[in-house]
């Protein structure tokens, strides 16, 4: 984006003159090199300031009408890389853009465009991205080794060293961090999988998370308000997040908050996305073929950590609905505990079928009461449909409800006897759940969340489960 461009954009005042020739003397110097005056970009920068001399529209009342003004903007900015904010600078309710006017409402055009350029408040992305993995359980250290091996292939772009956040333990007289770092493998969690050698486990939180620009988040989510000021403090100023954690919490005033949101709030806005899908993590690991969903807010930053993320057999899609990958990646953990009952009483698929349906059923109407802004078509994605099948059969949650259903009936003891150090957090979310069907009066209107709800809290025996699954109808 240099001179050409801005020749050709009108002068409205003297602070608008001064501020587009010193946009375009900073940016001519790294960018003019691949721009002259016959090039495309140049072409599209004259042509964005002539639509701007030409109209006097205003964003977004009338923006569907002005697609080549955007698709010269963007022409222009892939020539520009990332763009700093210091080359951005706002005239008269306007902002000047390497000689081109680009109209206020700037956020508008970046959401409707994809463009992710200028990130108020945040700043541009560094040339090279430091990962911190938060959690070392058996997802976590699942996640850090395709990290690991991803930056280690992307070098011009990541930092080599992935840092993993380790709980420390005592395992068989050794620290579990040395047995990470010197036999790379974690063989509490994730036992018999080589992990990269430039995945580093560090116990120290503040250290692990020391100038990180992305924080992965994989680990239980009752640890999270002890070490969100932690991270906060440590975390570099433009470090964006991507959480991975199946749950729901409260905060401060006792208020039900998703999980994501509880980070973003504990990171003082730090932008986050979340990665749900019917990932197994055991079966990750050993590189079975499989798929996840990144619901995103910013479709850049989405963008990134697709590149970080994903391989050959672990396929990432994106979906501008970060509510409803993570209410339905949630959810599913409580419809798995009724699989899991089903299961325990010795009945057949046919019968988990029909809890399934059901749950997804009213997966779907939760998500509409208390998250209108959810997209419905989210639960054909694999954080959706795909997470629930896979839950129902192969998850934590079945295996200890079709437990729980045989006897004893203490999840406490169910958790601490079958899951080798993992957390449940079916029964948690149902609790968190409930409470909000409660709040809103609503309970009628979920009849199979409801009836889990009950036989989890002993409230009824785990036979209602089929002896109550015909009255789980519910007219919309």
């Amino acid at each position: 984006v240099g001179q050409p461009g801005a020749q050709s954009c009108p002068s409205s005042s003297s602070s608008s003159s001064s501020s587009s020739s010193s946009l375009a003397s900073s940016s001519s110097s790294s960018s003019s090199s691949s721009l002259t005056a016959s090039s495309p970009s140049s072409v599209a920068s004259r042509s964005a300031c002539r639509l701007f001399r030409q109209s006097s529209m205003r964003l977004p009342h009338q923006r569907l009408q002005i697609p080549l003004l955007a698709m010269s903007l963007l022409q222009v900015c892939s020539h520009a890389g990332h763009l700093p904010l210091s080359q951005v600078a706002a005239v008269q309710g306007r902002v000047v853009l390497a000689g081109g006017l680009i109209r206020e409402h700037v956020g508008t055009l970046r959401q409707i465009y994809g463009w992710e350029r200028l990130r108020g408040g945040v700043g541009e992305r560094p040339d090279v991205e430091r990962v911190c993995v938060v959690g070392s359980g058996n997802w976590g250290s699942t996640v850090a080794r395709i990290i690991g091996q991803n930056t280690e292939r992307l070098g011009d772009r990541f930092d080599r060293s992935v840092k993993m956040w380790v709980y420390e333990e005592i395992v068989d007289g050794q620290k579990l961090t040395e047995i990470i770092n010197t036999r790379h493998e974690n063989v509490k969690y994730l036992p018999g999988v080589e992990l990269p050698s430039n995945v580093i486990a560090v116990p120290d939180l503040a250290q692990a998370a020391s100038g990180a620009t992305i924080l992965v988040f994989a680990l239980p989510h009752q640890f999270l308000p002890k070490l969100l000021p932690t991270i906060q403090q440590a975390r570099s100023s433009n470090a964006i997040a991507v959480s991975l954690i199946k749950g729901m919490a409260t905060d401060k005033d006792g208020n039900l908050v998703r999980i994501s949101q509880q980070i973003s709030d504990g990171l003082e806005g730090c932008d986050i996305s979340v990665l749900m899908g019917a990932n197994v993590a055991d079966e990750v690991a050993r590189g079975d073929f499989c798929e996840a969903t990144i619901g995103y807010r910013s479709k850049g930053n989405a963008e990134l950590i697709k590149t970080l993320f994903e391989q050959p057999t672990f396929q990432l899609r994106l979906i501008p609905d970060p509510v409803g990958v993570e209410i339905f990646g949630t959810l599913k953990n409580v419809i798995a505990l009724g699989a899991g009952f089903v299961d325990g009483l010795g009945y057949g698929t046919n019968t988990k079928a029909a809890i399934m349906r059901i749950g997804m059923h009213e997966m779907l109407r939760f998500g509409e009461t208390f998250f209108p802004e959810m997209m419905k078509d989210t639960i054909l994605e694999s954080c959706g449909v795909a997470d629930l099948i896979t839950t129902c059969f192969g998850g934590r949650n079945r295996k200890c409800a079709e437990q729980f259903a045989r006897g004893p009936r203490d999840w406490k003891q169910l958790e601490a006897s079958m899951l080798g150090g993992q957390k449940l957090q079916g029964v948690s979310t149902i609790e968190h759940v409930h409470k909000m069907l409660r709040d809103k009066q609503v309970v009628g209107r979920f009849p199979l969340l409801d009836l889990i709800y009950r036989i989890c809290m002993c409230a009824c025996e785990p036979e209602e489960i089929v002896r109550s699954a015909s009255t789980c109808y519910v007219a919309d």
